[in-house]
């Protein structure tokens, strides 16, 4: 039987709310300051729709880390091929986000099986999660400014013996912070794809353009085969996605979105089988 647990849809998630600091955090982008009351609006609201879904969410307090409500970086979750789930620790390229693997650890320990830390020292290599996409047995890990090669090939081999039937694409990322805010898989073959991000001429999956001007919604989070969350305010976007999900859920992440975050940024998410 095929599991359910395949990176596409979950049922557990944690999430970490922002902190009245969240406006020191690091942005590439220019879209002003966020209200931070309007950020935890938008945040409780995100986790009451995925409690609403089924979802398991595990929710912490905020932290002194400006960017800690982006958890997703810090870690992942995977099965292993016993089934089995194990925790993969991240090193984040900006030094002050390092603070917040302690963190990380704390919270996925009691979640998981094994708690696995690479070691990030001999090859100075630097891992994000927000540059790690999984649909099915594929797995893409993007190369940028946050995940640089050697952190790449780290997890690659990780992943090989966590289950040696995922097959594993490494890309260059540019124009986007991490790979996915410009790509989140439909289905287990076809990913929705913000065309800012160039990607290779032998890219061996079926990419869906959103218009430009819309690039941001490019990140989109599949719950189940049902059931899609999406940014609000991106019709075009949000007619592509209908023709794959019948239940489209839109909400705001617009204090996110200044921060250069997306709705997948917000969580560690999982299927847990249990």
């Amino acid at each position: 039987m095929q599991r359910r647990n395949n990176g596409l849809f979950f049922n557990s998630a944690i999430m970490i709310k922002p902190g009245s600091n969240m406006a020191k955090g690091f942005s590439t982008v220019n879209y002003g300051s966020p209200d931070y009351n309007l950020a935890l609006t938008q945040h409780q609201e995100y986790v009451n729709i995925l409690k609403s879904l089924g979802i398991n969410v595990y929710l912490f307090e905020s932290s002194e880390d400006p960017d800690g409500h982006f958890v997703e970086d810090m870690a992942g979750v995977f099965t292993k091929r016993d089934g089995k789930l194990a925790g993969i620790i991240g090193n984040p390229a900006k030094e002050p986000r390092k603070k917040e693997l302690g963190k990380a650890v704390k919270i996925i320990r009691d979640r998981v099986t094994e708690i696995i830390t690479p070691d990030f020292s001999r090859t100075s290599a630097t891992l994000e999660f927000g540059d790690v996409i999984m649909f099915g047995k594929n797995v893409i890990i993007g190369v940028s400014t946050r995940t640089n090669a050697a952190g790449a090939s780290l997890l690659e081999g990780i992943l090989k013996k966590i289950d040696p039937e995922l097959s594993v694409i490494k890309i260059n990322v540019a124009n986007v912070l991490h790979a996915d805010t410009g790509l989140s898989p439909l289905n287990e073959t076809t990913l929705l794809h913000n065309p800012a991000l160039i990607l290779p001429k032998d890219f061996p999956f079926e990419v869906i353009d959103v218009p430009m001007s819309e690039g941001y919604a490019a990140a989109v989070l599949p719950v189940n085969k049902n059931t899609v969350i999406m940014p609000k305010g991106f019709p075009e976007t949000s007619k592509i996605v209908s023709k794959y999900f019948d239940n489209v859920i839109k909400i705001d992440t617009s204090e996110f979105m200044k921060m250069d975050g997306s709705l997948r940024c917000l969580k560690i998410s999982w299927y847990d089988e249990s």
